[in-house]
This record gives structure tokens, C-alpha cells and sequence, in this order.
């Protein structure tokens, strides 16, 4: 129980964790990825039981970008999202447009970037790390420094899992 303890809050501070206070990069106008929308539950590791309430829901916003709902067991976040490439990455640009409670603060960083990555079914999410792309640029400074290191293999942070949840599973309906 204290592993999946520790796996849920990296988990949220990964997923959570915006900390750009401008877009990194540009549309590129790729389309969303079918493969990717539905519901997602985090991986089970050592056959430990993930926590209960924890899940994203990934749905079509348009053709190019998602809707995503990040539910925690004490929270939810909303985000938009684009697919972007950034060098051999295939990633989810995201925009936090509020939580539970309220609307992002317009002082709040609400970017991040999100390698993803999907093996059958099990998607691996990986945040840009801010000891390679720092949170303090901005404009053109920012998007060329993620470009700078594209091919950085210290680019995004550790890993987080989530497996597509079986149909039969309603966390709206607890």
C-alpha cells in the first residue's frame, strides 16, 4: 500500500505539475489520436491495487486537440491538449483550464508538455523536466530551448502508467 501511496502523489505532481507560463510550442496541426481517447486507470505494478478514484478521461475536443479530465481521489483537473513532435517524441501539449474548484488563476502556470507513449493497453505519460527546460523562459526563448533538446534523453521525467479501464468500470457512478 505505501508503493502505490508514493506511485499516486508522483503521479499527481507529474500529471499536475504546469509549470510554463506560455505555450512551448506551436500547433503542428497533427490529429488527435483514437488510440488514445477513453477512459485510463493507473497501471497496477507488483500486482498492488491502484487507488480507486484516480483515472483520465481523454476525449475529442476537434480533430487536433483533446479534452482532458484528470481525476485524483481529492481533486479534479481540466485540461487542453494538442498533439505536438518534438524530435522523436510524440507528445500532448496540455493547458490547465481549471480544477474542482475554480478556473486557473490567470498567476498560475498553466503549460506543460507530456511525452506519451502507448504499448496495447498501457499509455506512459512523461512531463518535460525544468532542469532541461527551465519555467522561467518565455516566447521564443522557451520554444527554442525544447527544440534545443529534442533529442535530450533527460527531457521528460519518470514515467507514470495508466491501462485503458475495462468497460464495465463507472467512476462517475460511485
Amino acid at each position: 500500500m505505501k508503493k502505490w501511496l508514493l506511485i499516486f502523489s508522483l503521479s499527481v505532481l507529474i500529471i499536475a505539475a504546469c509549470e510554463y507560463q506560455e505555450p512551448a510550442a506551436d500547433k503542428q496541426g497533427i490529429p488527435v489520436n483514437p488510440a488514445l481517447l477513453g477512459l485510463w486507470v493507473p497501471s497496477p505494478d507488483n500486482k498492488e491495487t491502484p487507488p480507486p478514484d484516480e483515472w483520465i478521461l481523454a476525449l475529442p475536443y476537434s480533430d487536433t486537440e483533446y479534452m482532458i479530465h484528470y481525476r485524483t481521489e481529492k481533486d479534479s483537473m481540466y485540461f487542453k491538449g494538442y498533439p505536438v513532435k518534438i524530435g522523436a517524441y510524440s507528445c500532448i501539449h496540455l493547458q490547465l483550464i481549471g480544477d474542482s474548484r475554480s478556473p486557473i488563476s490567470k498567476t498560475d502556470a498553466p503549460y506543460q508538455i507530456a511525452s506519451v507513449s502507448l504499448s496495447g493497453e498501457e499509455v506512459t505519460i512523461r512531463m518535460m523536466s525544468t532542469s532541461v527546460v527551465s519555467s522561467s523562459l518565455r516566447g521564443t526563448a522557451l520554444k527554442e530551448a525544447v527544440l534545443k533538446n529534442a533529442n535530450n534523453a533527460g527531457l521528460f521525467r519518470e514515467p507514470v502508467k495508466f491501462r485503458r479501464a475495462d468497460k464495465s468500470y463507472k467512476p462517475w457512478s460511485r
